[in-house]
């Protein structure tokens, strides 16, 4: 199949397209993401703790990463909608640059991991004592989910830094 001029400057613009498309859902991911768990842990761990007021900012700032939440999975739908008619697209958009930066984002978000996880053993072992914090309110469930969802953002936030052009 041979492929005119004008057939590859049509490809050339979709594949732009994916890629503003790409990184616009990458960012809505990480902000949506974190508005959604957020909204999730105030509303779930921390209501018996927090005034009235706060709990219903938390149940908003839940409701609006929702919301988004959506919008990014459409994107993500019409971005897999596009490589089902273009096959050849998904070689050039996966090629060696992007599998390194995932690595790469992969490594740092452990790393941020592993400090926060480490932050809060020594907070937890050594807070109750120097900072005369009651933590019978956090459970483990709680700690998890907050180094959960710190793993998740932050490896997400390294991909999009280390995707920019320079």
């Amino acid at each position: 199949m041979i492929i005119t001029g004008v057939e590859m400057n049509e490809k050339i613009e979709i594949l732009e397209d994916l890629e503003s498309k790409r990184r616009t859902m990458l960012l809505g991911f990480i902000i949506f993401f974190g508005m959604w768990q957020l909204g999730t842990i105030g509303t779930w761990y921390l209501k018996e703790i927090l005034p009235h007021f706060l709990f219903v900012f938390f149940g908003v700032i839940l409701m609006i990463g929702s919301i988004g939440w959506i919008w990014v999975s459409y994107l993500l739908l019409k971005i897999s909608k596009v490589f089902k008619q273009n096959p050849e697209f998904c070689q050039i958009v996966d090629d060696e640059r992007n599998c390194n930066l995932k690595y790469k984002a992969s490594h740092y978000g452990l790393l941020a991991t592993g400090v926060l996880s480490m932050t809060l053993y020594l907070i937890f072992l050594l807070g109750g004592e120097w900072f005369n914090i009651d933590f019978s309110t956090f459970s483990g469930q709680f700690v998890a989910h907050l180094i959960w969802v710190f793993a998740i953002l932050s490896s997400g936030i390294a991909y999009y830094n280390l995707s920019k052009e320079e």
